[in-house]
């Protein structure tokens, strides 16, 4: 089944931006040496936090119906800036009101592996 990918109305704005968690195995030694290295063949996945200032609230609503549907299940996306498109999820997702009909969403997105 193709994964869905997301499309969102505008780009998110600053201050975006992408976190970098290497995971790796480390074994210590008794004599203070230790031995690190990567943990499996994607030891460097990223989360994301996505802001977006002002969107009008049926963008908003579409976003945030996206990500409700997208919680466990992967999507697609190219990060701005970036030329390669990652598999996501959507951990988390706030909603501000900026005036009648404007509103602020902050996300937090996950890189997952997936098959």
């Amino acid at each position: 089944m193709p994964l869905d990918v997301f499309v969102p109305p505008i780009g998110p704005s600053t201050p975006s931006g992408k976190n970098v968690t290497p995971r790796k195995k480390e074994a210590q030694f008794g004599d203070g040496y230790s031995q690190r290295g990567g943990d499996g063949l994607n030891a460097l996945p990223q989360t994301f936090q996505a802001q977006w200032q002002s969107l009008h609230s049926n963008q908003a609503d579409d976003i945030e119906a996206f990500f409700g549907v997208h919680t466990s299940t992967p999507f697609l996306w190219t990060l701005p800036l970036e030329a390669v498109q990652r598999k996501w999820i959507a951990l988390s997702w706030s909603r501000g009101y900026v005036s009648a009909d404007t509103v602020s969403l902050n996300a937090n997105l996950k890189e997952v592996f997936d098959l």
